[in-house]
């Protein structure tokens, strides 16, 4: 399935040279003495020592960064190759969507650092065993790949994140596991609200599977 573009990939499309510019301008911001870590000081005082913590959009890794400097075991993801870059420089950990491997299986594990967290998805109520999509995320696992399955309901989607958690449970290993990523791919803006609503709301209820199952 495709999806409209974010306004993120939208602004880069016009501007090919947007996310250096974003780069920039916040090296330049924090060499001016800018206070940018506030987010990332509220997610330490949240969480305990030692927390597992997805940063989804982390951008060039600022507040990931500064979160793995005070102890914490940090995942950033980001759909836009140059902030992921600037990331790696940064000490932060490379992600890819995994939808390469649906077609060119050889070609994926032949070239596919292991140390890469990967992110499989099917946007689908209905997921077919034999699709290559389905098998992917039990692909990955053989190969002992870390794993973030992304479920959606952008195209009124009600069981999918509910079936993608208790699918990737049962095939993938719990420390190979880092969480799951809900992705209405809709802009925050009040004509998409309901869409949005309904995401967090999947996102309640199977996460109250999900520990219902580790008790």
């Amino acid at each position: 399935m495709s999806h409209e573009p974010s306004l993120w990939d939208r602004k880069v499309a016009a501007n090919p040279d947007h996310s250096r510019w974003y780069i920039q301008r916040f090296r330049e911001m924090a060499a001016n003495g800018a206070d940018l870590l506030g987010e990332a000081r509220t997610i330490d005082a949240m969480a305990a020592r030692g927390s597992r913590i997805l940063d989804a959009g982390c951008g060039p890794g600022r507040h990931g960064g500064w979160l793995a400097a005070q102890g914490h075991t940090v995942v950033g993801v980001d759909g836009d190759a140059v902030l992921i870059e600037a990331a790696q420089d940064g000490g932060s950990r490379p992600w890819v969507w995994s939808d390469h491997l649906w077609r060119h299986p050889d070609e994926f594990f032949a070239n596919m650092p292991a140390s890469v967290l990967q992110s499989n998805w099917y946007y689908d109520d209905n997921l077919n065993p034999e699709d290559p999509e389905f098998k992917a995320y039990a692909q990955l696992e053989e190969h002992r790949y870390d794993q973030v399955p992304t479920a959606s309901n952008f195209a009124g989607q009600t069981r999918n994140l509910q079936k993608t958690v208790e699918l990737c449970t049962r095939v993938i290993h719990p420390d190979r596991l880092f969480g799951f990523m809900q992705t209405p791919w809709r802009p925050t803006q009040e004509e998409f609200r309901a869409i949005h609503m309904d995401a967090i709301e999947q996102v309640a209820r199977a996460r109250a599977w999900y520990e219902g199952t580790r008790r």
